[in-house]
């Protein structure tokens, strides 16, 4: 096993607080966080490497507890971290950055710095980067020394679509050559090459489980949007919907006129059969996925 929290509880702060337990990451498995704005991501992330306060950080790396872990500055360099806040001196050039890098590390992949284009940055100061460019940079620094698990931290932000495709490729090559991951994730391309996937919610861990399972117990594995013609019709609609077993929620627009149903099972032809089709001005049905987690969530914190 990599990585195993027994508790992670982050001090109250604005009505908030991480309480995570029990969670257990295998060795060269990627795994992603995902959730709703505020419900505890980032938090999660900073609080397991000790950038803010917490109540408690009882967890192990490859079996070794964190404090006896962290006592020896070698073991870090099995870590590779890119977060949403690092920043360097303004008038620092990349190429001296880079430099240092190697020195601390000892090694850096060609490949890497390659695949993320860092010669074209290096005479650069790091006031003149774009947000895309930092973002390059930060990715390098955390996956150069190749090491054994890679903590990131919505490692796509800011890159553009050939970027974005060139960190599936690294985050792939990583994971053959044996690396954990662990990432912050609001990309299905992310989400993709993780085995597992952690939801957050509140501050706790929602769902643990691989991405189809976490979607099927959260928000169902379909997602039905009906508008009828008139309010008749749409209270029947409605109302037959709410009936159903497998319904997980439904969402209802009176002003609209709009259902909007997460559920398990296709019901399209069935509703169709009931009601004819001329009490939908319109109707569809698609699969969920991440986007539907997330605004689930959001509403219903929203209504609270």
């Amino acid at each position: 096993m990599c990585l195993g929290v027994t508790s992670l509880r982050s001090h109250k702060r604005d009505n908030f607080q991480l309480d995570v337990s029990d969670i257990h990451i295998e060795e060269n498995q990627a795994v992603s966080i995902i959730g709703a704005n505020g419900s505890g991501k980032t938090t999660f992330m900073e609080t397991l490497l000790g950038l803010n306060s917490s109540e408690a950080r009882n967890f192990s790396l490859w079996g070794m507890n964190i404090r006896d872990f962290e006592k020896d500055s070698k073991n870090k360099a099995n870590l590779g971290v890119q977060l949403q806040k690092s920043q360097y001196h303004k008038e620092m050039k990349i190429s001296d950055l880079v430099g240092l890098y190697k020195v601390v590390y000892g090694k850096s992949s060609k490949s890497i710095f390659g695949a993320l284009n860092i010669e074209e940055l290096m005479p650069l100061k790091y006031e003149k980067l774009s947000r895309g460019q930092c973002q390059r940079i930060d990715l390098y620094l955390a996956f150069a020394h190749e090491p054994k698990l890679l903590l990131l931290d919505e490692p796509n932000t800011g890159l553009d679509a050939k970027y974005q495709k060139t960190l599936s490729d690294l985050i792939k090559q990583m994971k053959a050559k044996g690396t954990t991951i662990l990432m912050v994730s609001h990309s299905a391309a992310e989400i993709d090459v993780s085995e597992k996937v952690i939801l957050m919610e509140n501050g706790r861990v929602k769902f643990f489980d691989t991405y189809a399972q976490v979607v099927a117990k959260s928000v169902g594995k379909f997602k039905l949007v009906a508008r009828c013609v008139d309010q008749k019709s749409f209270n029947f609609v409605a109302s037959y919907i709410k009936s159903l077993d497998d319904v997980i929620s439904v969402d209802i627009d009176t002003q609209q006129l709009n259902v909007i149903v997460y559920l398990q099972t296709n019901i399209l032809s069935k509703l169709i059969k009931s009601f004819g089709d001329d009490v939908f001005s319109n109707i569809s049905i698609s699969e969920c996925g991440l986007n539907d987690i997330v605004s689930t969530i959001s509403n219903c914190r929203e209504q609270q």
